[in-house]
């Protein structure tokens, strides 16, 4: 009796676990159809050994039942249990590999979508770059690592009158020529070696086409960091290199027509005060003597005519002095007599006298022989200087140093006063400004001015050997 109530039990046991199991697989793979009918055939099962275990409890006699039969239904029921057991965890991954799998494909089809937008965004920046390369006026191209033609623009195709087709695939020799091929080898090694060259030169290209060209080379690495192939930018500035020569020749025309007038003006202005001086000044002179003699001769009660002469003879005297001071302004024969040195000091006393700005000056302490036209260069320089400082600086104090140094002449002027705007130092009518710095052109020095916050500084560095 014991035995047949632990296998019916048993057999409803597993059997209800095995409808349980059935379901939860419906439930994990999704598909109703594959198990639903296990499911309820499973069920069913459960219910008919209910009923049997019913019938067998009511109606109270075991021989009436076959045990043979009831345990071979048990061990079905078991083997059914074991098998969805098993099979679920199979199941599971499997289905747990398609849900992988279709991940992976829907991954794949979003980057097989954004390389295909990728590719469709690249050729629209080739087709942009192809379209502002075509318009520069340089000649861009790309060239593999056998030198070889990959692209070209539309100005490069102009210059060697040829097709897109008869340079791509083509080395750089045919189409150039082999003797400027030779000629850019030791460049070419350069780029191969992943160094960006620029340089220039004259190319005899085939055709009788001769230019001066700007050639820039551009090395592409790989991601190993070797050079797959380098971009050429070349541009024709034979125009610009002839127009750089010519405005180079008027240059130097423009300097020695401007230093031949500096020794012209010198010449009339040593002239001119020599005229002043020996003519000018020795009638003046004249003139004063007489007066003072007339002034012996006259009667002292002739009150009139004494004041009268009295009067002239002191605007004779003043200006006698203007003439000097202008004659010594014009060519200052203290650099002549005594050299530079003497001719800066004289000049800042003066200056001092007239415009009541104090001068602190650092000149060498003995004369140096200084060349003739460098010393009125120099003194002119400082002359301008000083009078721009009087006329534009508002300034109470002047420092001006003088010196040599290392094979160059240094001359520093700097002032006290509301400092020069950088505007005002470009302008057309800075004309003393101008002035100096065509001096300082003209003795292949370097000048420099600047607002030093405090005033205006002048830095002038000119070559010069003892």
């Amino acid at each position: 009796m014991l035995p047949l109530y632990f296998i019916f039990i048993s057999s409803i046991i597993i059997q209800v676990m095995s409808t349980f199991l059935a379901f939860r697989l419906i439930n994990t793979t999704r598909h109703y159809r594959a198990w639903l009918f296990l499911g309820l055939a499973v069920g069913l099962m459960a219910v008919r050994r209910i009923v049997s275990f019913y019938s067998f409890i009511r109606a109270g006699e075991s021989a009436s039942v076959n045990t043979s039969a009831e345990v071979v239904a048990l061990s079905i029921s078991v083997l059914m249990l074991i098998g969805i057991i098993n099979i679920r965890p199979i199941i599971k991954s499997l289905y747990a590999a398609k849900s992988e799998l279709e991940k992976n494909n829907q991954r794949l089809e979003d980057e097989i979508e954004h390389r295909r937008s990728a590719e469709k965004k690249a050729i629209n920046n080739e087709q942009k770059f192809r379209k502002i390369v075509n318009v520069l006026p340089q000649f861009v191209s790309y060239l593999n690592k056998e030198c070889i033609f990959q692209f070209v623009n539309a100005t490069h195709l102009n210059f060697f009158n040829l097709s897109e087709d008869q340079i791509i695939g083509q080395k750089l020799s045919d189409i150039i020529g082999w003797e400027a091929y030779e000629k850019e080898k030791p460049y070419l090694n350069r780029v191969w070696n992943g160094e960006m060259v620029h340089h220039e030169g004259y190319f005899d290209f085939p055709g009788r086409k001769t230019a001066y060209m700007e050639a820039t080379f551009i090395p592409e690495l790989s991601q190993t960091g070797e050079v797959d192939g380098f971009y050429a930018v070349l541009s024709d500035i034979t125009d610009k290199n002839e127009n750089q020569r010519l405005l180079e020749e008027s240059r130097n025309r423009l300097r020695i027509l401007s230093e031949h007038q500096q020794e012209m003006l010198e010449k009339e202005r040593s002239y001119i005060a020599r005229e002043i001086h020996d003519e000018l000044g020795q009638n003046l002179t004249a003139i004063s003597m007489a007066l003072a003699m007339m002034k012996k001769q006259l009667p002292r009660d002739n009150r009139n005519l004494f004041t009268k002469i009295h009067e002239m003879s002191q605007l004779t005297q003043s200006t006698l002095e203007k003439t000097k001071r202008l004659s010594s302004e014009l060519r200052p024969q203290l650099i002549d007599d005594m050299g530079l040195i003497a001719a800066i000091e004289w000049y800042v006393k003066n200056f001092e006298k007239r415009s009541a700005i104090t001068c602190n000056v650092s000149l060498p302490d003995t004369e140096t022989d200084f060349p003739k036209d460098l010393a009125i260069h120099i003194y002119r320089i400082v002359q301008e200087s000083l009078t721009n400082v009087y006329k534009h600086a508002s300034a109470t104090y002047v420092e001006l140093v003088l010196k040599t140094e290392n094979g160059m002449l240094l001359l520093m002027i700097s002032d006290s006063g509301k400092g020069i705007e950088g505007e005002d130092a470009q302008k057309n009518e800075s004309l003393g400004i101008m002035g100096i710095e065509e001096r300082v052109r003209l003795m292949n020095g370097n000048f420099t001015i600047k607002n030093t916050g405090q005033g205006t500084s002048i830095n002038i560095k000119i070559p010069y050997n003892r």
